[in-house]
């Protein structure tokens, strides 16, 4: 009688279930966007995409993380417009762009809302020769300019921002994803414009920098940023590469810099949002051996290095960090 009491109990349950008076925990999904360029294995964004998605499937119950890898930045932009992906690491100049409806996304406005920044690793170079006589943006009239695909859309409004006409004054190439760095150094351009994304450093610039008979120049930027701010706001920032970055260099080169995002859509759940904001902090050590840009995540000011507004599950979080701002 006792078994079949259980069983009696048992069955009332499942009804309960089954008709949906009784509560089970779902687990939930949430679609990370990576972008990973198939030319530039342990691309940071990827790594650290990849490394969030392991911890929160180490930390987190019933939480489903799926990594959904892209060829680069604006795929994984594209993905959370389409609700595709839930977050995503993508930088701010991008993500500005299609917040504000702006640019490629014009009259397309995207409702994204800012998880924390990651670090402002986007450095942007000028690179050139000793050689071709360059010591200012304006020396690139008349020259052949190489724009690294990466770079390409920004190159641009840097020179218009120089008063330059990217198709009238000079000669612009734009060679094969990394293909600057021979091109320069066969000396087939005189200059070139490359990001370093997720480190201080460009491979390439210290490939160019240690290659016997070439002297390598960086081409100051900061004149640029009176001008870019007026147009495009705070997506670029002041930066500075250091001299001991790269062989050969006596003098620190102010240049401009960007903000790497971890960005989620706005309907992304409140509270998963909080818990995956305080994960980032509370295990950033670990998500630093997926990558080492992590080391640079900081509570510092974090409300000022994102225009997009703030998640309301991470909002939260900052609060209860007391991070000014919030």
């Amino acid at each position: 009688m006792k078994t079949l009491a259980l069983s009696w109990v048992a069955l009332a349950l499942l009804l309960l279930v089954f008709i949906g008076l009784l509560p089970v925990s779902a687990q939930a999904r949430v679609t990370l966007a990576a972008a990973c360029p198939p030319a530039r294995p342990g691309f940071f964004a990827c790594e650290l995409m990849s490394g969030l998605g392991r911890l929160i499937l180490q930390n987190l119950s019933n939480v489903e993380a799926v990594v959904l890898r892209t060829a680069a930045f604006p795929d994984a932009m594209q993905s959370i417009a389409e609700r595709r992906a839930d977050l995503g690491i993508v930088g701010s100049v991008i993500v500005l762009d299609a917040f504000l409806g702006e640019d490629v996304y014009r009259g397309k406005p995207i409702p994204v809302r800012t998880l924390t920044p990651i670090h402002d690793l986007f450095v942007y170079h000028l690179v050139t020769l000793e050689e071709t006589g360059i010591r200012v943006i304006g020396d690139l009239r008349g020259k052949r300019v190489a724009l690294d695909p990466p770079v390409a859309r920004d190159a641009l409004r840097f020179l218009r921002a120089a008063g330059l006409d990217p198709d009238r004054d000079m000669r612009r190439e734009t060679p094969p994803l990394g293909g600057w760095t021979a091109a320069l150094r066969e000396r087939r351009v005189d200059a070139a414009f490359v990001v370093a994304s997720g480190s201080f450093t460009e491979p390439g610039i210290i490939d160019l920098a240690i290659t016997p008979g070439v002297r390598m120049r960086l081409i100051p930027l900061d004149g640029l940023l009176a001008t870019l701010q007026k147009e495009f706001g705070a997506r670029y920032v002041k930066g500075s590469v250091g001299k001991e970055l790269y062989p050969g260099m006596t003098a620190d080169v102010p240049t401009i810099v960007a903000t790497a995002l971890v960005i989620a859509t706005q309907a992304f759940d409140t509270d998963l949002a909080y818990q995956i904001t305080r994960l980032i902090y509370e295990r950033r050590g670990e998500l630093a051996q997926s990558h080492s840009s992590a080391q640079y995540i900081t509570l510092l000011g974090a409300a000022e290095r994102s225009r997009i507004p703030f998640h309301p599950g991470a909002v939260r979080y900052f609060k209860e960090r007391g991070v000014p701002g919030f």
